[in-house]
């Protein structure tokens, strides 16, 4: 697949920085793909050969930002490559309707949002990475990265109920330590 790639790039000095990023994350994505994809291998290298004719086509852009950027970039290329091809194959979806949630089940985005701006984002990221995994997860794929819950319900192969309850208990476990780190909603 990489002299295919190489081809499609004119300027050598973008075909070498290329190959490099190839070298230096293709495990990595192969390994997301797969991951998100629940271990179907056509379906992977699929979002695998699209995640990085994608990149090959921007290399151009990207070959002058910072390492972290790049790697954030090519990670999240492959992820939405993957969504794309799992919303793609998905046949039969079911819908979980939020109205059927109890009051009790609801901390509203709002609320998060309003104690999350009077706080740094680095220290929200420390609460979250602090989190148990089975909300910092679905937390961090609702807020940072976007995902709803429908396709993080799909990504993790669990129900929508699962992960608007991980959601609603993620919200408040974020809110509660926020607070004893005296932020406040008022």
């Amino acid at each position: 697949m990489l002299p295919i790639l190489l081809l499609t790039i004119e300027d050598q000095e973008d075909k070498l920085i290329f190959e490099n990023l190839y070298d230096k994350y293709k495990d990595a994505t192969m390994r997301r793909a797969l991951k998100l994809l629940n271990d179907h291998q056509f379906d992977a290298e699929d979002a695998f050969q699209r995640a990085w004719s994608q990149i090959s086509m921007n290399i151009d852009k990207i070959k002058c930002r910072e390492e972290a950027a790049i790697a954030t970039y090519i990670m999240k290329t492959i992820e939405f490559k993957a969504i794309d091809i799992a919303n793609k194959n998905k046949k039969y979806r079911k819908c979980f309707d939020s109205t059927n949630r109890t009051p009790q089940e609801v901390v509203s985005d709002e609320l998060v949002y309003l104690v999350c701006g009077r706080v740094q984002c680095e220290t929200i990221v420390k609460v979250l990475q602090a989190m148990d995994d089975k909300y910092k997860d679905i937390m961090m794929l609702t807020y940072l990265y976007g995902f709803d819950v429908k396709t993080i319900a799909e990504q993790l192969n669990m129900k929508e109920k699962t992960v608007w309850t991980r959601l609603y208990r993620g919200k408040a476990l974020l809110i509660e330590e926020l607070k004893k780190r005296g932020v406040t909603d008022e």
